[in-house]
């Protein structure tokens, strides 16, 4: 999984720019430019890393469940 997360990553920030140039039209001057679009591409890769570096940390310490299935306390 974090394998997948950092080969996902370098394939997402690597190809910022052409991303971006598939969806913004390089002709229109009234939004975003592509550079804005291409970092906006390059921050949201980072979430690549994150979230499968916080699922491998999850699976070696699990938690353990406070509540039952609907949010009930478990009785003791």
């Amino acid at each position: 999984m974090l394998l997948s997360g950092i080969v996902s990553f370098v394939a997402m920030y690597l190809s910022a720019p052409f991303l971006a140039e598939l969806v913004i039209d390089s002709d229109d001057q009234t939004g975003n430019s592509i550079e804005d679009v291409e970092f906006v591409i390059r921050l949201v890769s980072f979430a690549f890393v994150s979230c499968s570096s916080y699922e491998y940390i999850q699976g070696i310490f699990p938690r353990k469940p406070i509540y039952g299935t609907f949010g009930f306390k478990y009785s003791d």
